[in-house]
C-alpha cells in the first residue's frame, strides 16, 4: 500500500468546492489511519480505446498514461484494437478522485479528464481517448466537472501530451487543432473562463457568466449549452455547427468575425443569440442568425462582412430594437409580439430585407428614423405570404435602394402590411408587388431596371395602392404593369427612354404636368389623366389608349406637343364633370386609332378643341349623346381631321372651317334622332370621302357646309346635304354614288353642280331664288328641282346633258316651293318627267330651249312647259302623257306594237313636228286613260305631221289647224270615237296579169297561146282616210268563159285562189279553197264563174292582193 501523503499533491486551485470537501475528508481519514499505524488501499481499473479521430478509427502501439491528482499511476500500450487498461490503487473510501489519461509521447495527442468516486465504482471501461481532443467527463455522479477538477487531475505534472492548462480558474486548451469535447451524458460547469481552439458539446455545458474563447469550430448539435449570461468569443476562423432545431440552442452573447477571421455558421442551420452579437472586422458566413434581445441593440459591428444566409431580429417583446447600420446578407426584422419596433441606427444594405412578425398577428415596424438612414438591398418583403404576419416600413425621408423586387404581401385578416413612404426616395431595380398598403406621402419611386408592377387587380385604384412620384422605363429597360390591373400616380410620372408595358396608368395630379417622358415606348394598355382641379398639361408622346377623365367640374387639358395613341377618350370621370382637351394655339397634332368624346353614360361630358391642328384617326370617331346638363363636342376650328374608320356623332360637332377626310371605308352615323343629321351641330365644313377602293356610308345622311370632295371610291347610305353658298360644293374624281340622295341646298349665292352620276339629286335652294349651273353631264336616279318657300331653284344645264330615271320640277306636297329647268341646247334622257303643280305665287317650269328631251317613262305636266324649239322624244313602253302640254317637236316612234296613253280630257299640242309612227304589223296605239272619255290632239298652224301605222281611239283632233285635218294617218286603224282623225277610206283597185307557162316554151318566155297558164293579180289599196272594213273583191269570168277556164288547182289541190291581206293569216299569203267553206273565198259558189274574196280590212295605207289562175282555151 502507498501512503496518502505519497499519493496526493497539493491541489492547484483554491476555488474548487469539491477540493475543499475532499481534502478535509482525506486529512481526517489519514490522521485516523496514521494513528492506527496503517493505511487501507482500494484497486481501480481504468480502460478504454484510443482513436486516431473522433471515435471511429482505433490506434495501436501508443502509450497511455494515467494521472491521479497529478501523480502518474501507470501506463499501458494500446493493442491492435486501440484498447488500453491501467489498474492502480487508491485510498479505500476515496469519493473524489480527479484523474486523466493521455497519450504519452505517441504519434497523436489526446487527453480525457474525469472525476470518479471509488465508493461507487472501481472500474471505468469507456474512458476513451480521441486524437486532438480534450474530453471532459464526470464519473462520480451528481456535480458537474469544473476547471478545479481539471486542474486537480494533472496537478503539477508536466507533459506535452496533456492538452490543457488551468490558470487560476480559467481553462486553456492546448494544441492548435485540439477540440474541447464534453462527452455525451456528462456535464461541465467550468467555474471560470475557457479558451479552446475548438468546442464540441455532446453532453451538457453550463456556461453561466463565463467567457468562452474559441479560435476554431463550435459544435453543440447533440448536447446542451446552458448559456446563462455567458459570452462566446469566436476569435479565429471556424465553423459553428448546431443542427436540428438550432433556434432552441441559443447563445447569450457572441463575439464573432474577428479581424481577418471568418466565422461560418453551418449551411442550412443557424445560431441564436439572446443578448448581443458583436462582430469585428472579419467575416460572418454560412447559415442563419437569430437575435432575440427584447430591447436595445442586439447587433454591434465594427464593419464585418456579413455573408451568412440571414440575420433575424426576433425579440419576444415590443422593443424598441436598434438595427445596426451595416451590410447584411438577408435580414429579417421579425418580432414575436403584437407590435415590435425596429429603429435603424445607420445606413444599411442587404440581399433581402424581410419585415413581418414571427407568428400569427405579430407586427414588425421598421423605422429609418429622423436621421433618414439609407437602406440598400436586393429585395424587400413586407408582410408574410401566409397573410397573418404583418410588417410596416416607415421611411421618413430616407433613400431606399432595392436592386430586385419589392413585395408588400397581404392583405391579412386583422392587420396591415405597409410601406409608409413619407418623403422618401425608393429605387427599385426589379418587380413591385403591392397587395396591401403603400402610403405614398410625397415619396418618389424610381423603377431603375426591368420589372413588373403587380398591384391587386381588385383594388389597384384604392388610395393605399397609389404612388406619389414615379420614374420608370429607364434607358434599355422595360417596366411592365400587371395586365389585369394598373398603377395610380398622385403627382408626377417620369419616363426615360425604355419601355412601359402591361396594364393601365392613372395620373391624378392636379394642375401642371403629370407626365414627363424622354421618349419612352408606351406599350401598356391605357393612360388616364384624372385630376380633380387645375389646368393640366399633356406630355407629347406616343400613348397606348389615352383617356382624359376629369374629377373636377370642368378641367382643361392642354397638349405640350404632338401625341399619338390607341383609343382616345375624353369624358368626365363621374356625373356632371367635363374634360376639355385643347391642342392649343400651337396646333399640336393628334394621331390615334380611335376617338371617343363623352361616355356611354350620358352625364359624363367631353370636349375636344382642335384650333388649326391635324388629327388623324385610323379607326372610328364617336361623339356620344349627352343629357340636358351638358354637351359632348368636337370644336373643330380650322383643323384637318383624317378618319380611317367610322364617324358617330350623337351630340355636337362644331365644324368651323375644318376639313374631315374619310380615308378608308367608313360609316358616318348621325344617330340620336332620324333627321338630326340636318342640325348645325351635326354638320361638316369640308369633307373628303370615297377614297380609291374605299366606301363611305352616310348611314342616315350627312350635311356639308362647304365642299365635299370625293375620290374614286363609293358612297352609300343616306343623303348628302350640300349647303355651300356659291361656288362648287361637290368635287369628284369619279366616285360611285350609290347612297340615297345628294341635295344642293345653298342659302344665298349661285352654285355649280358637279358632273357625275348621282342617286337622287335635289337642287333645292334654302334661301332666296338661286341658280344652279351644271359643270358637266350628270346622271341620276331622280332629279328634284325645288326652292325654298316662295322661292325658286333654277337649274341651268349650260348645254350639258342630264340622264335620270325621273325628273321632278317642283314638289306637289309643297306647291309654294318652285323649280325651274333651263335646257338651252342640252339633251336630257329621262324616265318619268313630272312638272308638279304650284300655287299662284310662282311657277314650276321647264324652259326647253333648243333641247332634246328623251322620255322613257311617263310625262306629267301639272304646270308649265315652255317648248321653245325643243324636241320631246318618247322612247319608252306603254307611256302616259299626263296633263296638257304644248310641244314643239313630239316624237313617238316604235318598231314593236306599243300603246301611248293620254290622260282623258287633256290636250297635247304640237307646233313643230308631230311624229307618231309604228311599222307595218306593229302599230302604235293611241289611247285615252279613261275610255271613252276623249283626249285632245292639236296640230298648230305650221306643224308637220308624220303619223302612220297608228291605232287611234277616243281622240279629238278638231282643235288642229284646219289645213291639217283630217289627220288621216297612213296605214293606221280607226278604233272609234275619234274626231278629225280619219275621213272616208280611199280605195284603189289595180288588176294585172302575167303568163306563167305555155305548152311550147314552158316557163321560159311563155306566150299567150292555147294551153298557156295566166295568173291574175288584183291589188286593193286604202290610200288615205278612214279604215276600210269588210271589203269584198269579186272578178267574173262569164264574159270570157268560152276562151278561158278557171284553174281549180292553181295553188294547191282544190285551192285556186290566194289572198294576202293585213288582217288575214297575220298578213302572210293564204291559199283558199274553191268552195264556200268559211275561209273568206270561193269560185262560182257565191256567183257563177266568179272569184269572190271577202272580210278584208284595210287601214289607211294598207293594201291587199288577190290572185287566181286561168288556162287559155
Amino acid at each position: 500500500m502507498k501512503m496518502i501523503s505519497q499519493q496526493r499533491q497539493s491541489p492547484k486551485t483554491a476555488v474548487n468546492r469539491r477540493w475543499k470537501k475532499k481534502l478535509s475528508a482525506a486529512l481526517l481519514g489519514g490522521l485516523l489511519l496514521f494513528m492506527a499505524g496503517e493505511v487501507c488501499a482500494a484497486t481501480i481499473t481504468l480502460s478504454g480505446i484510443l482513436y486516431s479521430d473522433a471515435g471511429v478509427t482505433p490506434l495501436s502501439g501508443q502509450t497511455v498514461r494515467l494521472l491521479i491528482d497529478g501523480a502518474s499511476e501507470g501506463t499501458d500500450i494500446t493493442d491492435a484494437s486501440g484498447n488500453y487498461s491501467i489498474t492502480t490503487t487508491v485510498v479505500t473510501g476515496d469519493a473524489y478522485i480527479p484523474l486523466l489519461v493521455f497519450v504519452d509521447g505517441g504519434s497523436v495527442v489526446g487527453t480525457t479528464v474525469t472525476v470518479m468516486d471509488s465508493t461507487s465504482t472501481t472500474i471505468i471501461n469507456d474512458l476513451h481517448i480521441f486524437a486532438d481532443h480534450l474530453i471532459l467527463r464526470q464519473d462520480e455522479g451528481g456535480t458537474p466537472l469544473d476547471n478545479g477538477d481539471i486542474s486537480n487531475a494533472d496537478g503539477y505534472y508536466s507533459n506535452a501530451g496533456i492538452l490543457y492548462s488551468v490558470g487560476g480558474s480559467d481553462l486553456s486548451v492546448l494544441g492548435a487543432n485540439t477540440k474541447l469535447y464534453i462527452a455525451s451524458g456528462h456535464e461541465y460547469r467550468p467555474m471560470g473562463n475557457v479558451t479552446t481552439p475548438h468546442m464540441q458539446i455532446e453532453g451538457t455545458l453550463y456556461a453561466e457568466t463565463y467567457t468562452f474563447t474559441v479560435s476554431g469550430d463550435w459544435d453543440h448539435s447533440n448536447g446542451t449549452f446552458s448559456y446563462g449570461t455567458s459570452t462566446v468569443d469566436f476569435s479565429g476562423t471556424g465553423t459553428i455547427s448546431i443542427t436540428g432545431a438550432w433556434w432552441t440552442k441559443p447563445f447569450y452573447n457572441v463575439n464573432a468575425a474577428a479581424a481577418g477571421q471568418t466565422t461560418t455558421i453551418l449551411a442550412g442551420q443557424g445560431i441564436g443569440v439572446t443578448n448581443v452579437l458583436s462582430l469585428g472586422t472579419g467575416t460572418l458566413a454560412g447559415g442563419n442568425v437569430n437575435l432575440s434581445l427584447n430591447s436595445g441593440t442586439p447587433l454591434v459591428t465594427a464593419g464585418a462582412a456579413i455573408t451568412n444566409s440571414q440575420i433575424k431580429f426576433h425579440p419576444n417583446s415590443g422593443g424598441p430594437i436598434n438595427v445596426a447600420g451595416t451590410a447584411y446578407s438577408e435580414i429579417w426584422l421579425a418580432g414575436n409580439a403584437a407590435t415590435n419596433t425596429f429603429t435603424l441606427t445607420g445606413d444599411m444594405s442587404c440581399t433581402t430585407l424581410r419585415l413581418y412578425g414571427s407568428g400569427t398577428d405579430d407586427n414588425a415596424i421598421f423605422d429609418t428614423s429622423t436621421s433618414n438612414y439609407a437602406v440598400t438591398c436586393d429585395e424587400l418583403i413586407i408582410g408574410s405570404s401566409t397573410l397573418d404576419r404583418y410588417g410596416t416600413f416607415r421611411l421618413n425621408n430616407s433613400t431606399v435602394n432595392i436592386a430586385g423586387n419589392v413585395t408588400i404581401n397581404g392583405p391579412g385578416a386583422s392587420g396591415t402590411n405597409e410601406i409608409d413612404a413619407a418623403g422618401s426616395t425608393i429605387n427599385v431595380g426589379g418587380d413591385w408587388t403591392n397587395n396591401d398598403t403603400f402610403t405614398y406621402g410625397t415619396s418618389t419611386v424610381n423603377f431603375t431596371g426591368s420589372g413588373t408592377i403587380s398591384i391587386d387587380a381588385a383594388s389597384w385604384t384604392s388610395v393605399n395602392k397609389h404612388f406619389y412620384n414615379v420614374s420608370a422605363a429607364a434607358a434599355g429597360q422595360t417596366t411592365t404593369v400587371l395586365a389585369t390591373s394598373g398603377m395610380v400616380m398622385e403627382n408626377v410620372f417620369t419616363l426615360g427612354t425604355g419601355t412601359l408595358a402591361g396594364g393601365k396608368i392613372y395620373l391624378n395630379k392636379d394642375g401642371g404636368t403629370p407626365l414627363v417622358t424622354a421618349g419612352a415606348t408606351l406599350s401598356n394598355s391605357l393612360f388616364r389623366y384624372q385630376p380633380s382641379a387645375g389646368a393640366v398639361d399633356v406630355a407629347s408622346t406616343s400613348y397606348p389608349d389615352l383617356s382624359f377623365s376629369s374629377k373636377g367640374a370642368a378641367i382643361t387639358f392642354s397638349l405640350l406637343g404632338n401625341i399619338t395613341c390607341g383609343k382616345l377618350q375624353i369624358s368626365g370621370n363621374s356625373a356632371n364633370k367635363i374634360s376639355i382637351l385643347d391642342t392649343t394655339t400651337a396646333n399640336y397634332s393628334i394621331s390615334c386609332n380611335q376617338m371617343q368624346i363623352g361616355n356611354t353614360t350620358d352625364t359624363r361630358y367631353g370636349k375636344l378643341v382642335l384650333n388649326n391642328s391635324v388629327v388623324s384617326v385610323t379607326g372610328s370617331v364617336t361623339i356620344y349623346p349627352s343629357d340636358a346638363g351638358g354637351t359632348n363636342e368636337i370644336d373643330a376650328g380650322g383643323a384637318t381631321i383624317n378618319v380611317g374608320g367610322d364617324w358617330f356623332n350623337s351630340d355636337t360637332f362644331t365644324y368651323g372651317t375644318s376639313t374631315v377626310n374619310f380615308t378608308g371605308t367608313s360609316a358616318i352615323d348621325i344617330s340620336d334622332t332620324p333627321l338630326s343629321w340636318y342640325d348645325n351641330s351635326k354638320r361638316f365644313y369640308d369633307v373628303t370621302a370615297a377614297a380609291g377602293g374605299q366606301t363611305t356610308n352616310a348611314v342616315r345622311g350627312m350635311s356639308i357646309a362647304n365642299v365635299l370632295t370625293l375620290g374614286t371610291g363609293t358612297v352609300t347610305g343616306g343623303e348628302l346635304l350640300l349647303t355651300k353658298d356659291g361656288g362648287t360644293p361637290l368635287i369628284t374624281s369619279g366616285a360611285t354614288l350609290s347612297n340615297y340622295s345628294v341635295k344642293y341646298s345653298p342659302q344665298t349665292n349661285p352654285v355649280n353642280v358637279a358632273s357625275t352620276s348621282y342617286p337622287i339629286l335635289w337642287v333645292s335652294s334654302s334661301g332666296p331664288s338661286i341658280t344652279f349651273t351644271l359643270l358637266g353631264d350628270v346622271s341620276c336616279d331622280k332629279l328634284w328641282l325645288i326652292g325654298n318657300y316662295g322661292k325658286e331653284s333654277v337649274l341651268d344645264t349650260a348645254n350639258h346633258s342630264i340622264t335620270c330615271n325621273q325628273l321632278n320640277v317642283g314638289y306637289a306636297s309643297y306647291p309654294s316651293r318652285y323649280g325651274k329647268l333651263v335646257l338651252n341646247n342640252s339633251t336630257i334622257d329621262i324616265g318619268d318627267l313630272i312638272i308638279h303643280p304650284s300655287d299662284s305665287g310662282g311657277v314650276n317650269q321647264i324652259e326647253a330651249g333648243n333641247g332634246s328631251l328623251y322620255v322613257s317613262g311617263n310625262w306629267t305636266n301639272s304646270d308649265t312647259f315652255i317648248a321653245g324649239s325643243s324636241s320631246v322624244i318618247l322612247d319608252g313602253v306603254n307611256q302616259v302623257l299626263d296633263g296638257s302640254t304644248t310641244f314643239f317637236n313630239l316624237n313617238k316612234t316604235v318598231t314593236a306594237a306599243d300603246t301611248l296613253y293620254f290622260t282623258a280630257g287633256t290636250t297635247q299640242t304640237v307646233t313643230g313636228n308631230a311624229i307618231l309612227q309604228g311599222v307595218s304589223g306593229q302599230l302604235l296605239s293611241l289611247r285615252s286613260t279613261a275610255s271613252p272619255t276623249s283626249w285632245n290632239f292639236s296640230l298648230a298652224a305650221g306643224a308637220v305631221k308624220s303619223i302612220s301605222y297608228v291605232d287611234v281611239q277616243d281622240s279629238d283632233a278638231s282643235g288642229s289647224d284646219s289645213s291639217l285635218i283630217d289627220i288621216n294617218p297612213s296605214y293606221s286603224v280607226d278604233s272609234g270615237n275619234n274626231v278629225s282623225w280619219f275621213g272616208n277610206a280611199n280605195i284603189t283597185v289595180v288588176k294585172s296579169s302575167a303568163v306563167i307557162s305555155d305548152p311550147l316554151n314552158g316557163t321560159t318566155n311563155p306566150k299567150r297561146i292555147p294551153g298557156a297558164v295566166i295568173e291574175y293579180s288584183i291589188v286593193v289599196t286604202n290610200t288615205v282616210g278612214a279604215q276600210a272594213t269588210n271589203l269584198t273583191v269579186t272578178d267574173s269570168l262569164t264574159a270570157e268563159s268560152a276562151r278561158l277556164s278557171f284553174e281549180t288547182d292553181g295553188y294547191a289541190v282544190g285551192k285556186g285562189i290566194q289572198v294576202t291581206a293585213p288582217n288575214i293569216n297575220g298578213g302572210a299569203a293564204l291559199n283558199l279553197t274553191n268552195v264556200s267553206d268559211g275561209d273568206a273565198g270561193d269560185y262560182g259558189a257565191t256567183a257563177v264563174d266568179t272569184v269572190t274574196v271577202g272580210g278584208i280590212v284595210l287601214s289607211a295605207g294598207d293594201q291587199a292582193t288577190i290572185k287566181f289562175r286561168v288556162v287559155v282555151q
